[in-house]
């Protein structure tokens, strides 16, 4: 059970990080198709 916990932290921690690359992304480029994209993985995702 403590494996699949450290598991999920890890992936956690792994989307924060895309979360927050895709956050740059969303500056960058002014949203647009980007946006759309984003929202439907964070939908997917949470």
């Amino acid at each position: 059970m403590g494996g699949l916990v450290a598991c999920f932290t890890l992936h956690l921690k792994r989307f924060q990080k895309i979360r927050r690359v895709a956050l740059i992304f969303h500056k960058e480029l002014g949203g647009g198709e980007y946006k759309g994209f984003f929202y439907d993985i964070n939908h997917r995702l949470l």
